[in-house]
Order: C-alpha cells, then structure tokens, then sequence
C-alpha cells in the first residue's frame, strides 16, 4: 500500500466508499449467494435512423457496446448539472 495508509485504515476507507460491495459479502457469507451490486435497466428510445447507424458504427470502430457509450454520455451530462 504506497499511499502510506494501514492496513486497517485502508480497509475503513474501503468499506465507507463502497459500503454496497460490503453488503453484499455479507449477505454471501449468510446465504452463500452472490447478489447483484449493480441493476441494469432495458430502455426504449427512438433516434435518427442514420445516426443511430453512425453511433453504432463509432461503437463498433471503438470495441463497445451501444449501451455503455450511451452510459457514459449520460454520466457527462449528469456531471455538468449544476
């Protein structure tokens, strides 16, 4: 650990950052199953037919999915609220 932390303090600023990550080890220590952290989901939208077919091309050309380059530019605009 190079920033200097312990390793108790390492494992307190762990668990406050990613307190769902916690949970969740939890709750496979108590039922030995995985829950799911994160959900997904499934929207419907209607584009531009040419650029839909530009921005999957983009997509394709860049090794992503349609979905997460659409993520992500949500985040941005997320971001930008003031």
């Amino acid at each position: 650990m190079r920033s200097g932390l312990s390793l108790a303090d390492y494992a307190r600023k762990a668990v406050s950052e990613n307190p769902e990550v916690i949970e969740a080890l939890m709750e496979f220590e108590r039922s030995k199953r995985v829950p799911k952290t994160t959900y997904r989901k499934r929207i419907d939208v209607t584009v531009d037919e040419s650029i839909l077919r530009r921005f999957k091309e983009l997509c394709r050309r860049q090794g992503i999915p349609v979905s997460r380059a659409i993520e992500r530019l949500m985040i941005v605009s997320l971001r930008k609220q003031p």
